[in-house]
């Protein structure tokens, strides 16, 4: 099974909350970032939104299922799980104080 298929899987396992879209970004900067920690993949992402979609960046990502970090952190746990990465998922944790509107807008950066 191609990545492309296995996306599609996914985004029908989940119910269509995540769209197709949000996993290929997040499949993308995972690839781009190494996916050290995710202070590194959030700001990949926030670089990748920003370029395509500018101002609107969180509104797309907000289209596409991802809300918030924990978003992103769900699903890359789901990557893992459908062996599309591997990362010891431990290691990864994705902060729930961070207000992704704020950060995708550059409004927050990690200290």
């Amino acid at each position: 099974m191609t990545i492309i298929e296995k996306i599609d899987d996914i985004e029908k396992k989940t119910g269509f909350k995540y769209k197709k879209k949000a996993l290929y970004l997040i499949f993308e900067s995972i690839k781009a970032s190494g996916i050290k920690n995710a202070e590194e993949l959030l700001y990949t992402i926030r670089t990748k939104i920003q370029e395509k979609y500018g101002f609107l960046g969180y509104s797309v990502l907000k289209k596409w299922g991802i809300k918030e970090t924990t978003d992103i952190g769900k699903i890359l746990r789901i990557f893992i799980k459908e062996s599309i990465i591997k990362a010891d998922v431990e290691e990864i944790f994705f902060p729930d104080y961070i207000d992704l509107e704020d950060f995708i807008k550059g409004d927050y950066n990690f200290g």
